[in-house]
Order: C-alpha cells, then structure tokens, then sequence
C-alpha cells in the first residue's frame, strides 16, 4: 500500500508550517518536475515519486509474474488501472470500474 495524492497533499499542507493546501483534483496536467515556485515543487515532489513507486512496483511485479497482470485502485476518481505490468501507469489503461465486476469502490490513479 502506498499513500495517494489526496492524503500526502493533506498531510503535507495539515503537517507543516506554511504550506499550501493543494488536491489532486486542482490539477489537470503533470507539474514540471523541477518547479520553481511551492505549489508546483508540492505537486512535483507528491506526483513524480508516487509515479516513481509505481513504475519500481510494476517493474519487480513484471519480473517476478511476468504472466499476470496488475489492478491498481484507490483515488480521487471511479475506475481501475488493469494491464500488464509494462503498460502501467498508461493513463489509456483506465477503465470503469463496471467493466470489471470482481473490482469495487472509488478508484483512479
């Protein structure tokens, strides 16, 4: 399990001193990475180290069950990540959650 945006957003901004509170919903494209004001180091810092975590998680996943596949949920939004270890995180591997019926709940990436 790893923490989502939406609570190390809330963390970070509830938790220390002068930060912004920021959502993932506020954001409609990637941050640059390396930003040049607080908001985006935030977004930079939260966005590209859970995508980081992801890809390390999919790569070793990949390795070690290269025949099955991987179903990320949890999240600000109704869906499900499913594919192959390879395609994950591709936004086009989103999918209803009514298009898988063993999956349930609110999930997105």
């Amino acid at each position: 399990m790893l923490p989502g945006l939406q609570l190390q957003f809330r963390v970070l901004s509830q938790g220390t001193a002068l930060l912004p509170a920021l959502t993932a919903l506020d954001l409609e494209f990637l941050p640059d990475r390396w930003a040049l004001n607080t908001p985006g180091a935030i977004a930079s810092g939260v966005i590209y180290t859970l995508l980081s975590s992801i890809h390390d998680f999919a790569a070793d996943w990949k390795q070690r069950f290269p025949q099955s596949e991987i179903a990320l949920t949890g999240g600000v939004c109704r869906g499900v990540i499913l594919g192959s270890p390879a395609a994950i995180p591709h936004p086009g591997n989103l999918h209803p959650l009514g298009s898988n019926p063993d999956l349930s709940g609110d999930s997105c990436l």
